[in-house]
C-alpha cells in the first residue's frame, strides 16, 4: 500500500469587500470545507463540515471578527438561514437529513435552538443552489425525485437478452471477469448508497456493504475474488477492498485526509490497483 508523507492542505474560507477588496482569511481547518453562507448581519456566517472526523462533522457557525466557530447541527451539511419574520425573534437554518429539507428552529440573536426539528420538504435537500429563502420567509426549492434505472444486457443488434434485478437509484455497477455476478452501487437517499451483489445465473442479489454512508465505484481483480470500491464510511471517500464471496469485513486499501480515492483498474497479476486522484497506483 503507497504511504504518503505529504502535508495535507488545510482548508480555509477568505473575505472581501467588494468591488475590488483585498481577501482576508478567516477561517482555517484541516477538513474540507464548504457551502458558507452569510448571514443577514454581514459579519457571522454558516458553514458545513462533512468530512472530518464523525464527532467533528456538521453546520458550524463562524465570524468575520473572530477565529472561534461553534458547531450548530452535528452530522449535516449544507445549511442556509432563513431569518425571523417582522415581529418575531426566530429563524430557521434549513439543511437536507435523510433526503428532506428539515428546518432547525434558532434564536435570531444567538443562533441557539429554539424549538424541534420539523420536515419542510420530502425528496429535497439545500446543495448546490437547489434551495433559497427569501428575508419575507418565501422559500424556493427543488424536488428531487430518483431516477430509477434497471440494467440489461443487449446483443449487438440492440435486442434485449436479460435484465437486472428491478428498476432501482442505480449509481454505477461491475461485471465480474466470469460475467456470472454483477455489484450494483444503488442509492436509497442523497447520503446513502450500498452495494449489492447479483448472482446473474440464479438470479438472486445479496447486500454486500452495510456501512452507512456512500459505497461506489465497484472494481473487480482480475481473479474475481476481490471487489475493490470507494466508500466514505468514515467521513471522508477512501479506497477498500472485500472478498467476491462476502464472508469477512472490508479492508482499507488506501486511505488519506485529502482527496477523495476511486478505483480504476487493476493490474492484470492483481497485486496492484491504479485510481484517483491524479494517478496513482496502490500496491496490495
Amino acid at each position: 500500500m503507497e504511504r504518503s508523507s505529504r502535508r495535507v492542505p488545510a482548508a480555509a474560507f477568505s473575505a472581501r469587500t467588494l468591488p475590488g477588496g483585498a481577501p482576508v482569511k478567516v477561517l482555517e481547518s484541516p477538513f474540507p470545507l464548504a457551502y458558507p453562507f452569510l448571514l443577514p448581519d454581514g459579519k457571522r456566517f454558516l458553514y458545513s463540515n462533512f468530512q472530518g472526523p464523525e464527532e467533528t462533522r456538521g453546520i458550524y457557525v463562524g465570524s468575520l471578527d473572530s477565529r472561534e466557530t461553534r458547531r450548530l447541527i452535528p452530522d449535516a451539511r449544507s445549511g442556509i438561514y432563513a431569518p425571523p419574520r417582522p415581529g418575531t425573534s426566530t429563524g430557521h437554518v434549513l439543511y437536507g437529513r435523510g433526503g428532506s429539507l428539515v428546518a432547525q428552529p434558532v434564536d435570531g440573536a444567538t443562533l441557539l435552538p429554539a424549538g424541534e426539528v420539523m420536515t419542510i420538504a420530502e425528496q429535497a435537500s439545500p446543495r448546490n443552489g437547489t434551495v433559497s429563502v427569501s428575508a419575507t420567509g418565501a422559500l424556493l426549492y427543488r424536488s428531487e425525485q430518483r431516477i430509477l434505472t434497471r440494467l440489461a444486457f443487449m446483443d449487438r443488434a440492440g435486442k434485449e437478452l436479460m435484465t437486472v434485478g428491478e428498476p432501482a437509484g442505480i449509481y454505477d455497477f461491475g461485471l465480474s471477469p466470469d460475467e456470472k455476478r454483477i455489484v450494483i452501487s444503488q442509492t436509497t437517499s442523497a447520503n446513502q448508497a450500498d452495494l449489492w451483489m447479483y448472482d446473474l445465473e440464479h438470479q438472486i442479489r445479496s447486500r454486500f456493504t452495510t456501512a452507512a454512508g456512500l459505497h461506489s465505484r465497484p472494481v473487480w481483480s482480475p481473479d474475481g475474488t476481490q471487489v475493490a470500491f470507494s466508500s466514505n464510511q468514515t467521513g471522508r471517500t477512501d479506497l477498500y477492498e472485500k472478498p467476491a464471496a462476502g464472508a469477512g469485513v472490508e479492508r482499507a486499501v488506501y486511505t488519506t485526509k485529502n482527496s477523495p480515492k476511486y478505483g480504476s483498474d487493476w493490474t492484470r497479476d492483481g497485486k496492484a490497483l491504479a485510481g484517483q486522484p491524479l494517478t496513482r497506483v496502490y500496491f496490495r
